[in-house]
């Protein structure tokens, strides 16, 4: 079978999207990725094996036997809200949610194409070649929104300055040593055409995580460019981003940039306080000594920015123990800080809005509790009754962090998503 193009795979989304509760995209847009084990998947069905509005402490116990009870399953594809915290830890998540994306998904296609990466198409369920060949007949680029983004309130730099100071008062006390700090920009859009939306902000920012997924009517749209946790047999991987810088306009400007990145003393600080804390998480449930850093503070450039990516391994003491794994772990470090939980108490206390899927997990698990999970960032979440859209943006708090530059951190971030908005 031949390769679909871009457009084609979004005709197939597209109907299957229309045919199905659940349907999920994910695209690695070309990025070599040593990990990676597809160039694109479409998957759909219409249940779920767990769909939990609020998770409970029960959630991870769910999984741990719905993971047991289709270990035979060829593809699982599941979501993960940052508040499913709250179900491993005694936290609580009080902001307002306007969203209200689940926090919990797990289900099983009925449908199923997807590109491996030495090209092969994989096909399975009730649609055949022939099927999505006429599927993908309308190779038109989706039709744009009509957006009226009524947009709420957001955080400003100077009440941003205010939550900075208060939370950097507690580096300065000891209290931790690094917190990902986060502001939501939202409104209300009534007639969003989420697919046109994907295609768009994949145009704009392509990242190697990109997805689009539907869970009845809640959609997420995303170009992550983060890892959260890779499985392949009992190797965990993890590659946790922190430090980021705008793209040159030239290839020199562009080198100038990235030497200035890897050379900056506090992000690489930041970093690597990161990478202590995944070594820590994955420690858990590791053979002793099998925790690695296999690259530190690696440069990597995407469509708008330049990151600072670490790559940490370990071997699982049993390959059965990958959901307990994926749970120590949970949320990433790098969307946190250090103290985790201590970390996760102020993210709670100074920020104004609850994450819900933003800085969460999604991804998918294979035979034998294989699995790969992005960060949930550079992502809208939409809740198709209600009209609420959000999307949001952060940055580190360290002890050396000047609250204007992390606010133009912030903003850096945030200008893809916007201009995807704006051209919608």
């Amino acid at each position: 079978m031949s390769d679909f193009n871009f457009h084609q795979r979004s005709s197939i989304f597209r109907h299957l999207s229309k045919e199905y509760a659940y349907a999920s995209r994910f695209e690695s847009n070309g990025y070599e990725d040593k990990y990676g084990r597809f160039n694109w998947i479409i998957v759909s069905s219409s249940k779920a094996i767990l769909h939990q509005q609020k998770a409970d402490e029960e959630s991870w116990d769910e999984l741990e036997k719905a993971s047991v009870e289709f270990s035979d399953s060829s593809f699982l594809t599941c979501l993960l809200a940052y508040d499913l915290k709250n179900s491993k830890e005694k936290l609580q998540s009080t902001n307002p949610d306007f969203v209200e994306f689940p926090e919990l998904c797990l289900w099983k296609p009925e449908v199923l194409i997807a590109q491996k990466r030495d090209g092969t198409i994989w096909v399975e369920g009730k649609y055949n070649e022939n099927d999505f060949r006429a599927f993908a007949i309308d190779t038109a680029p989706e039709n744009k929104s009509e957006i009226k983004f009524e947009k709420a309130k957001s955080l400003s730099s100077e009440e941003y300055a205010l939550q900075f100071e208060k939370l950097k008062k507690h580096i300065q006390q000891g209290d931790i040593y690094e917190v990902n700090y986060c502001r939501e920009e939202k409104g209300v859009v009534k007639n969003l055409n989420p697919i046109a939306l994907f295609e768009l902000l994949n145009k704009n920012s392509p990242a190697p995580f990109a997805c689009i997924h539907k869970a009845q009517k809640h959609w997420l749209v995303s170009s992550s460019p983060e890892r959260f946790l890779h499985k392949k047999d009992n190797v965990l991987t993890s590659q946790p981003i922190k430090g980021t810088i705008k793209r040159g306009l030239t290839k020199d400007e562009d080198e100038v940039l990235q030497a200035e990145l890897f050379n900056n003393p506090k992000e690489r600080s930041e970093n690597v306080m990161i990478v202590d804390l995944v070594r820590n998480d994955l420690s858990v449930y590791a053979s002793r000594g099998s925790v690695e850093v296999k690259e530190l503070c690696g440069i990597f450039p995407f469509a708008t920015v330049s990151h600072m990516i670490s790559t940490v391994q370990a071997k699982l003491k049993d390959s059965n123990l990958h959901i307990k794994a994926l749970k120590a772990a949970f949320p990433m470090g790098s969307m946190t800080g250090a103290p985790k939980y201590r970390a996760m108490q102020l993210i709670e206390d100074h920020e104004d809005f609850k994450r819900g899927i933003y800085s969460g997990a999604t991804g998918y698990f294979l035979k034998h509790g294989d699995f790969d999970f992005n960060v949930i960032i550079r992502s809208f979440a939409w809740n198709e009754e209600n009209g609420h859209l959000s999307f949001s943006t952060g940055s580190a708090i360290t002890i050396s962090a000047e609250a204007a530059k992390e606010f133009q951190e912030c903003e850096l971030k945030a200008q893809a998503l916007w201009k995807t908005l704006l051209q919608s």
